[in-house]
């Protein structure tokens, strides 16, 4: 008997990415296709047309390529996409003190879901704490005995239009998908789980789009985005400097803000065969000043939290935007006044920052098989949230 191939799709901002897994062996990828796209941008994607016809090739080829269809696709919606709300519910359990079971919180967290409406529909549901009897708080609470159950739920929404848009892509070519948050994917499997336990921030900063997250245990209680991103800074070389795009994205792989050049310091580039020097103060002028402007409103977004972070939150920082733009990560903590930390992904085959989605929707595939209380929890209410 054949086994199923499924595959992860991640949508990045600059570009789609898929990887095809062999149910018998989720750890490896047997299949990768990366392809450039015009992305999204202010909740819109910007060439429809060019999205259609760019996933279809990409699964068909995949497909040619492992003699197989796909059974089942997981599409990470951007944080562009979505939107968070937290609740808090409460049950009783039974007249007297019980041991909890995972269908209890499983009830408890579909009790408190929100209805989809016009413009959002639900695709994850996670767990900030559990309250137990005596507003005992914790993350785990299958085998505690209690007669109440209470809970701090975030549910993830994701924009109608998103899944009105890619349901219609995947049912004109019959595949069938599924959806979850790609940001939610990352702030379980990039962060530290005591950074989590805390309450942290994760910031990812991609092409011409940065998704900012507060975490706290399993869930996001706040999320905001914007249309802003790391492709700025070449656009903005490219228009000052008045150089072909190609020459300003090579320049930007080579910036350094922490130099302190004189005029006659040059970068150098080679761009299809031929090379070229472009002066570094100048060019570092422009880069910074792009960044403190992507920076600021980071830290606009920050203001708008409506919690109390602790003073010491750490901000962890991701995504392809700020990656090799040495000394961005300086620029950010000073202006936004905390700790920032570079956090990469795990998967030797996806290390690098600009993987960030993609190999955190791969460890969530991955985590689907393990049975533990929270998996459960997970694979119930995925097969409610996320079918497409």
């Amino acid at each position: 008997m054949k086994s199923k191939k499924e595959a992860v799709l991640n949508i990045g901002s600059e570009k789609l990415s898929l990887v095809v897994i062999d149910e018998k062996y989720p750890t490896s990828f047997i299949y990768e296709s990366f392809k450039e796209y015009s992305g999204y941008q202010n909740g819109e994607f910007l060439e429809k047309h060019e999205l259609f016809s760019t996933l279809s090739s990409m699964i068909q080829e995949s497909e040619a390529a492992i003699f197989s269809k796909l059974e089942n696709i997981l599409i990470g919606v951007p944080g562009e996409f979505t939107i968070t709300s937290v609740r808090d519910v409460q049950t009783q359990l039974s007249q007297t003190r019980r041991k909890v079971q995972p269908k209890d919180a499983q009830g408890l967290l579909l009790h408190a879901a929100p209805e989809a409406t016009d413009k959002f529909i639900p695709i994850n549901a996670s767990p900030i704490f559990y309250v137990l009897d005596g507003n005992e708080k914790t993350l785990n609470p299958e085998g505690s005995y209690a007669q109440c159950l209470g809970a701090k739920v975030s549910f993830i929404l994701c924009e109608k239009y998103f899944i009105d848009l890619f349901s219609s892509i995947f049912e004109s070519i019959g595949r069938k998908i599924e959806y979850t948050s790609t940001l939610l994917a990352e702030t379980m499997f990039l962060l530290p789980h005591t950074a989590r336990d805390k309450g942290a921030f994760l910031l990812d900063i991609g092409y011409i789009s940065t998704s900012l997250a507060y975490s706290k245990g399993d869930g996001i209680l706040f999320l905001k985005s914007f249309s802003l991103g790391g492709g700025f800074i070449a656009a903005d070389l490219m228009e000052v400097l008045k150089i072909p795009y190609e020459h300003a994205y090579a320049l930007k792989s080579k910036i350094n803000l922490n130099l302190n050049p004189i005029n006659s310091d040059m970068y150098y580039i080679t761009v299809n065969d031929g090379n070229y020097a472009y002066p570094i103060k100048k060019v570092n002028e422009i880069a910074t000043a792009r960044v403190q402007d992507i920076c600021s409103y980071v830290k606009q977004a920050i203001g708008l939290l409506p919690y109390d972070a602790h003073e010491f939150t750490t901000v962890y920082l991701t995504g392809s935007g700020f990656d090799n733009v040495v000394g961005s990560r300086e620029i950010l903590s000073k202006i936004i006044e905390m700790n920032v930390e570079i956090v990469g992904p795990s998967h030797i085959q996806y290390d690098k920052l600009s993987y960030a989605g993609l190999s955190s929707l791969l460890s969530l595939k991955r985590s689907q098989a393990k049975v533990s209380f929270g998996s459960k929890i997970k694979s119930y209410l995925k097969n409610i949230f996320r079918r497409g």
